[in-house]
């Protein structure tokens, strides 16, 4: 029969293991709104990404490879921001 409590231990396990959340985010140089254009969940030996509107998926070898395939504008750069 299953269990309804979730041990401590369970618990401490599914913290140490979960993903690091991130976010691609357009800046721009005057003080408009920064845009979201993906998503990420990075984990110990890859990450992965979705674009803002869902249409695009990346599987990265690292969360700072995201760089890689967003790309800015003269007005615009690309930054990686991590989720606390």
């Amino acid at each position: 029969m299953f269990n309804e409590e979730i041990s401590d231990r369970t618990v401490a396990a599914v913290a140490t293991q979960a993903p690091r959340l991130f976010a691609v985010v357009l800046e721009a140089e005057d003080d408009s709104a920064p845009e979201v254009v993906s998503w990420g969940m990075a984990f110990t030996e890859e990450a992965h990404m979705v674009s803002a509107n869902g249409r695009n998926y990346y599987a990265l070898g690292d969360a700072e490879n995201a760089l890689n395939y967003v790309h800015g504008a003269l007005d615009r750069t690309p930054r990686l921001v991590w989720l606390v």
